[in-house]
């Protein structure tokens, strides 16, 4: 709705406007001006009034239920992979995550996240300096007893096949690094493991060991005593990687300026945090303006022309020497 360009429903923008989280004359750097009366009109007619709460609650309430989405879906991808996502660091990419990163990490258990200083175009910088990375794989029902003659079969032809596509893009075969795999499973089951194999001829030692790292995997993925010892497993697909450097991007490291973000700063104001129960007094900060080195202690906003960075009471934000901001929660 504060976009004012035909919207009829209020959004996360238009809750994070309201909440005085975004400044609505610095939008893309100002280029767009968002009206935040139009946000309070649409978020009181179809949220606040139809549940009897204030419009400020209301837009509150939107960013509790977004945060809580956003940790759900984290917490169940790394927990369904058997990981804790308390062992890891977050990296916040996208114009809108940096608003929300420090709120839904801090509900995940995790105490730290990195903002990178490209992190509006943080996808699209990733992919012009990718690797070229080229895969083939090839569907095969393996049974037990596995035939390595089979294996080194289908493995020598995938890798050629891979080696080829690559060479069509210009890549010398010496710059191809490759990496095997088999998809492996307990029969009548739909959930697979991908194992890692080595280089060179696989003999039937290599073969052997498969079913015990399966076992290891399995276990670490769906907790101790979930694996089957003894019971067969078969193979699915046989998978190449093959990846050569594309470009090699040099970033430049930034010298230390100290911890006195003040050259930066834009001023204060009134900002909503729930649980510091309110509206309170916020410290500005202009993104590019920060220098390595420099801490900025939460409640900070810190705004670029391509995202608005949310540090939230308690938190402390620091500056790396390559820009990013390392927010301790």
């Amino acid at each position: 709705m504060c976009y004012g360009r035909g919207g009829e429903q209020p959004t996360l923008t238009d809750a994070d406007l309201i909440l005085n989280r975004i400044n609505p004359d610095y939008f893309f750097g100002g280029a767009i001006k968002l009206n935040r009366d139009k946000a309070l009109s649409a978020m009181e007619q179809f949220i606040a009034r139809p549940l009897a709460l204030d419009v400020v609650e209301a837009a509150a309430g939107v960013i509790k239920i977004a945060d809580s989405n956003m940790a759900s879906l984290i917490h169940n991808i790394t927990i369904g992979e058997g990981h804790d996502p308390r062992d890891f660091i977050v990296y916040a990419y996208g114009g809108m995550s940096g608003s929300h990163v420090t709120s839904f990490a801090k509900a995940l258990g995790i105490d730290r996240v990195v903002i990178p200083f490209n992190a509006a175009v943080f996808s699209a910088f990733g992919i012009c300096t990718s690797d070229y990375v080229h895969i083939r794989e090839r569907s095969a029902l393996l049974l037990i007893p596995w035939d390595s003659n089979e294996f080194n079969r289908i493995f020598k032809e995938l890798e050629q096949e891979v080696l080829d596509e690559l060479r069509q893009h210009g890549v010398p075969e010496d710059e191809v690094s490759l990496e095997r795999s088999v998809d492996l499973r307990y029969p009548m089951q739909a959930h697979e493991e991908r194992m890692i194999l080595p280089s060179g001829t696989i003999d039937s030692a290599v073969l052997e060991r498969l079913p015990a790292d399966f076992e290891s995997a399995y276990e670490r993925k769906y907790g101790k005593g979930a694996s089957l010892p003894g019971w067969p497993v078969e193979g699915l697909r046989c998978r190449v990687i093959g990846t050569a450097k594309a470009v090699s991007v040099g970033l430049t490291p930034r010298e230390y300026k100290g911890r006195d973000p003040s050259r930066a700063s834009k001023g204060v104001r009134e900002v909503f945090f729930e649980d510091s129960g309110g509206f309170i007094s916020t410290s500005i900060y202009e993104r590019e303006r920060l220098d390595a080195g420099n801490k900025v202690s939460g409640p900070a906003i810190i705004e670029a022309p391509d995202t608005t960075i949310v540090v939230r009471p308690n938190q402390i934000a620091t500056v790396d020497e390559y820009l990013n901001l390392i927010v301790e929660l």
